[in-house]
């Protein structure tokens, strides 16, 4: 069943391939609020001037918005700065301007910065030079309050706030307590700077009492913030300790607790064309992690814990990408323009675990990820593979398969068709059964912990509709879904009839001007008993 998955997986690669190669003629399209013939070309010409347009999040002289409560809104929120957005400029007066570099302005702007929409407008002067201006539209930047969040058959809490534009200079500041219905309540709180004091510096503090994920995390980086920048680097500190549960088909058969601590450090290079790359990284890491309190509730299932550990790890990569991009709508969002990444990356690397004093090693390990993705007449296909082995000597410890199929057409102006095919297996020498199939993750309707296994296959089907229903800025729309599969163990049986369903229909709200990726998702499925389940949460369900 493997080897057939893999060679379906090559059949749509190599698909992929051929429609990629097709030429899409070029038609006038619209820039922000700007229609813009592409047979214009203005790369080459010098840039004489550059404006940056930094609009509030409503424009008030549209009579929709021509309001006090949109009004109000615009004079408390902190507009982003222009200062900060001129950080992300590609080049600079007296430069030759370049259309791929404008695009890529944008591109950034709009997946770094809390902003609905940006783009670079040229505007061609008298004496032959341009005027290039830089357009950004804000969001409302401060969220918070009571949010309620049902899947899996449960209903959890959350209570806080999130400003991600602090006084317009694009930091996150988040602050939350969280409270669950099946297990202890929780507080966390982070904060990101994009660019710290100004430079070429990512920073990210995180801490959390989640009981199954407890971290204190501080993370300085100098990530790839374009595509001309050749190095990049990473420093990062976590302290960490959580709760291991284990679980068979919905009841808890174990538990274990652990702390410990991971120092990290990658490096990263690359070569190549502004599309195309190859690249070398290396990571290094020391991981500490001790096991206690093991606790088990079910004497008669064989459970393996977790044992102590002390090592360094030392990994290098070779990734390799041949990348377009693309401007959609009505994938995951709405109205607001979506920033798809089309073509193919690579990438191969290799681990060895050594233990404290380096005199021998502990481990090795093999990872594999490659991915393709292609756009052609209002269909988008992305296919993802990922292969890890683990070993040592001549034993195997893990073997972990991933392959993923995502489809949307996006043809209609009303609907989006959407479907999402998954093969996952994680195999391991201890005989833990660590894939959950249920509500939380990939079958609405089910419990969080409906199905255990080491192989899971699932299939989701979504209708996404879009109407021209607006109240308060708020767009409605609707889904219907269906959800199928199931998880299993090796050696057993993979049959038809074990599958498990569900089907449904939802409402669908999304707050583009405060938050684009957090669509309010209300869901009422029927699973295959004819037991009805209601949920809520935020963000498309895949």
């Amino acid at each position: 069943m493997l080897r057939q998955r893999i060679i379906l997986g090559i059949s749509v690669l190599l698909t992929g391939w051929y429609f990629f190669a097709l030429p899409v003629s070029a038609d006038r399209f619209k820039v922000g609020d700007k229609e813009i013939d592409p047979n214009i070309n203005f790369d080459g010409l010098l840039v004489d001037s550059i404006v940056i347009e930094n609009r509030n999040i409503y424009n008030t002289g549209e009579k929709r918005y021509n309001n006090f409560i949109f009004k109000t809104a615009n004079k408390l929120h902190f507009v982003t700065r222009a200062g900060v957005i001129k950080r992300e400029l590609l080049f600079q007066v007296g430069d030759p301007y370049s259309s791929e570099l404008a695009e890529e302005i944008g591109r950034n702007l709009r997946a770094r910065y809390v902003l609905y929409d940006a783009w670079v407008v040229p505007e061609l002067l008298d004496d032959g030079t341009l005027l290039v201006r830089i357009v950004t539209i804000d969001q409302w930047s401060l969220l918070g309050g009571l949010t309620v969040r049902r899947d899996g058959n449960e209903t959890n809490y959350q209570v806080g706030f999130e400003e991600r534009n602090f006084l317009g200079y694009n930091q996150l500041i988040t602050c939350d307590y969280f409270i669950q219905e099946n297990d202890d309540n929780f507080f966390k709180t982070s904060l990101i700077d994009e660019r710290f004091r100004g430079k070429p510096l990512y920073v990210n503090l995180i801490y959390s009492d989640e009981p199954t994920n407890k971290i204190r995390q501080i993370l300085v980086s100098r990530p790839y913030y374009n595509l001309s920048q050749n190095f990049a680097f990473s420093i990062a500190y976590r302290d960490r300790g959580s709760r291991r549960d284990i679980y068979a088909d919905n009841e808890k058969k174990a538990e274990s607790f652990n702390s410990g601590d991971i120092t990290s450090i990658y490096l990263g290079y690359r070569w190549g064309e502004y599309k195309k790359k190859i690249g070398l990284n290396f990571y290094y890491d020391y991981h500490y992690e001790r096991t206690y309190d093991r606790t088990i509730f079910d004497p008669a299932y064989p459970v393996t814990f977790p044992i102590d550990t002390v090592y360094h790890q030392f990994t290098l990569g070779i990734p390799l990408e041949n990348i377009d991009f693309i401007k959609l709508k009505r994938i995951n969002g709405f109205s607001y323009t979506e920033d798809i990444t089309l073509g193919e990356s690579f990438e191969l690397s290799y681990a060895r675990a050594l233990n404290p004093d380096f005199s021998h090693h502990l481990f090795e390990q093999v990872n594999l990820n490659s991915a393709l993705a292609f756009y052609f007449k209002s269909n988008l296909v992305s296919v993802n593979l990922i292969r890890l082995v683990k070993f040592r000597r001549d034993r195997d410890l893990r073997h972990m398969s991933q392959f993923k199929v995502k489809y949307y057409n996006n043809g209609l102006s009303f609907f989006t068709l959407a479907f999402r095919g998954l093969y996952l297996s994680d195999w391991r020498v201890e005989g833990t059964s660590d894939l959950l199939l249920g509500g939380s993750n990939y079958l609405r309707g089910y419990d969080k912990y409906f199905k255990t296994g080491d192989r899971l296959n699932v299939f989701n089907l979504e209708g996404r509709f879009y109407s021209n229903l607006e109240l308060l800025s708020a767009i409605f729309g609707g889904a219907v879904f269906a959800d199928c599969g199931r998880t299993w163990k090796a050696g057993e049986p993979l049959r038809v009839k074990n599958y498990y369903w569900s089907v449904g229909v939802g409402l669908r709200v999304s707050f583009e001007k405060a938050t684009k990726s957090k669509i309010l998702r209300i869901d009422l499925a029927l699973r295959e008993d004819k037991k009805w389940e209601f949920s809520i949460g935020t963000g498309q369900y895949f």
